[in-house]
């Protein structure tokens, strides 16, 4: 994924504001690696999610909780493959396994944290 985060946008203290999906300790965990959203400064970040599989470096569409979706999916056997979650400098990777592998035929790949 690339793309941007307004800074400006409303500020998630709202628990209206978040989708039910999404769990608040998404938000925790982000800060705590890092990540500090601000809603002072008119800064725009730049947001980059990538698989990285054998070596290849994936972009990533979206990434939500056990999925992500892939800009474009090709065959791949299941297997492990890394999450790299960029914003601006800071970079935050972490291992997953592809249970299901990857299918040409579907962008959604279940993601499962490896141990």
């Amino acid at each position: 994924m690339h793309g941007t985060v307004d800074s400006e946008a409303e500020p998630l203290d709202d628990p209206k504001a978040v989708p039910s999906s999404v769990s608040p300790s998404i938000f925790e965990s982000d800060v705590s690696h890092g990540f500090e959203f601000s809603s002072h400064g008119g800064h725009s970040a730049d947001v980059r999610i990538n698989l990285i599989l054998n070596g290849d470096s994936i972009p990533v569409a979206q990434l939500g909780p056990g999925f992500l979706l892939l800009d474009a999916a090709t065959d791949h056997p299941p297997g492990p493959a890394s999450s790299v979650l960029r914003v601006d400098q800071s970079e935050r990777r972490w291992n997953v396994r592809l249970p299901d592998g990857i299918s040409a035929q579907s962008k959604r790949v279940v993601i499962v944290a490896s141990v």
